[in-house]
């Protein structure tokens, strides 16, 4: 899994990191397991320690959005030419694509979104906020 751009969501305190960030020292181990680096000063090394909370890993989908804005696994995305709104999802046979909301009735291809779309949210930060798109009397 080197090289693979990810961002972790952390489940207590609510909040996404992205590695690499000052003061976030993450990597993703071969297990596919998020460890940070902490400092052992009785050895004067670094040890690979796991988080101290529960996370979801949400990868990059490698696109961006039409402001430049890197699109991850979890996004929601606005289709700005035709208003749609998409859950940007991962298949290990299909690879990324979006989800059309609030139905989802429509499955299309990221490449077929990337330049069409901006980011406007993810499904861990603004989950009632795009899940009520589908509740009647909502306009989308």
């Amino acid at each position: 899994m080197n090289g693979m751009k990810f961002r972790v969501w952390l489940e207590k305190s609510k909040v996404t990191i992205y590695p690499g960030y000052v003061g976030t020292p993450l990597v993703l181990t071969p297990g596919g397991e998020v460890r940070q680096f902490d400092y052992n000063a009785k050895t004067d090394k670094y040890d690979l320690i796991p988080l101290d909370q529960p996370y979801t890993i949400l990868f990059s989908t490698m696109y961006q959005d039409r402001n430049g804005k890197e699109i991850y696994e979890g996004d929601f995305v606005k289709d700005v030419i035709g208003g749609d709104y998409y859950l940007i999802q991962f298949c290990p046979t299909e690879g990324f694509y979006g989800v059309r909301l609030p139905d989802f009735s429509k499955k299309v291809s990221i490449n077929y979104l990337d330049q069409r779309v901006i980011v406007a949210g993810n499904i861990k930060e603004n989950f009632e906020e795009f899940t009520s798109l589908s509740k009647p009397g909502v306009e989308q």
